[in-house]
């Protein structure tokens, strides 16, 4: 079943280049995995160290290959010191997805619209105005890899 990741990056002061430079070394990387659906790396628009990673795998089993690489291991490794927080990756399966969407509780206006896609948990209120939205740019993005061309000429 599919998965899809997606990982909070929020860089220490001043530290916003190196994470930049790291996430440009480690997705093209990761596009060469078995497995591997898609994967972007962004970078907030109004925190310039805040970056998000969204990948899809095909299935848990290609993630858990991808997260015992070498080269994957020391891009954690080089991250958590470069954060302000653990590093944390939160996964969902399409099922899951769909099941939260599904049982969401609608708006108060009753106009059926489901909640929020991003929530900001309780435990990490915002810390300004500007952290509050999300507002991203694609830092590095790639999409599915182009079906083969099979016995075509």
């Amino acid at each position: 079943m599919e998965l899809v990741i997606f990982a909070r990056i929020h860089a220490r002061e001043e530290q916003e280049k190196a994470v930049a430079e790291a996430l440009r070394e480690q997705v093209p990387k990761a596009r060469a995995e078995p497995g591997r659906m898609e994967i972007a790396a962004y970078r907030s628009t109004r925190d310039p160290c805040l970056f998000w990673i969204h990948s899809r795998w095909i299935d848990e089993a290609a993630f858990e290959v991808h997260a015992t690489l070498p080269n994957t291991q020391r891009f954690v490794v080089e991250m958590q010191a470069l954060i302000d927080h653990p590093f944390e990756a939160r996964a969902r399966s399409r099922s899951e997805r769909f099941r939260q969407r599904r049982n969401a509780p609608t708006s108060a206006a009753g106009d059926g619209a489901r909640g929020p896609l991003v929530r900001r948990s309780a435990d990490r209120p915002a810390s300004s105005a500007a952290d509050s939205g999300l507002s991203v740019q694609p830092l590095l993005t790639c999409s599915r890899r182009p079906r083969s061309s099979r016995g075509r000429a």
